[in-house]
């Protein structure tokens, strides 16, 4: 009569992700501007976002019942995304 599913300790709703894995995410950008003439100037931009292309790990299964109970099985965030941008400035 006393399963673990109801002997459960909860959190609070605001500290819900305090056992989910932290989160690593690097965005970098740069540009360099080139004179082409005395009126006009090039400019090329690069951002990369997510630039170590670390995932980041969603919160571990935390149902006693379940079969997979501890498990991290998914990830969120994104992939690396590069751009690239060139501007002309007159």
């Amino acid at each position: 009569a006393n399963q673990l599913a109801n002997n459960l300790r909860t959190f609070p709703l605001r500290v819900s992700g305090t056992r989910a894995p932290a989160t690593n995410n690097w965005d970098i950008s740069g540009f360099k501007t080139f004179k082409v003439r005395e009126l006009f100037s090039l400019q090329f931009k690069s951002e990369w976002l997510n630039a170590l292309n670390h995932s980041g790990l969603s919160a571990p299964n935390t149902i006693p019942t379940s079969g997979s109970f501890g498990q991290v099985t998914s990830t969120n965030g994104f992939p690396r995304q590069i751009q690239f941008a060139l501007k002309l400035i007159y």
